[in-house]
């Protein structure tokens, strides 16, 4: 993610983001992400597994997060976001 901090600069990359979208554009991507979706829908982890290494170029193998992982991910975050998640 490319962080801008001045004001001109952040224009520009609006600009640019704009130019990239119209409605033509948006029906193809909506229709490739409903593609992704019910294959997800259909096939479950190995979809994802796919898209995972499409998209973020790694191997999320194995697909399962131990106990101990998610006991110590709870224990870093901040207390509002664990107030909000036991909500």
């Amino acid at each position: 993610m490319k962080i801008i901090n001045k004001k001109k600069e952040a224009i520009e990359e609006l600009k640019r983001i704009s130019t990239r979208t119209n409605s033509e554009n948006n029906n193809e991507i909506k229709r490739i992400v409903e593609e992704i979706i019910q294959e997800v829908k259909i096939s479950g982890d190995i979809a994802v597994e796919k898209y995972t290494k499409k998209f973020d170029g790694f191997d999320p193998d194995p697909m399962q997060v131990s106990a101990d992982q998610i006991k110590n991910a709870w224990d870093e975050i901040d207390n509002n976001l664990k107030h909000s998640l036991s909500s």
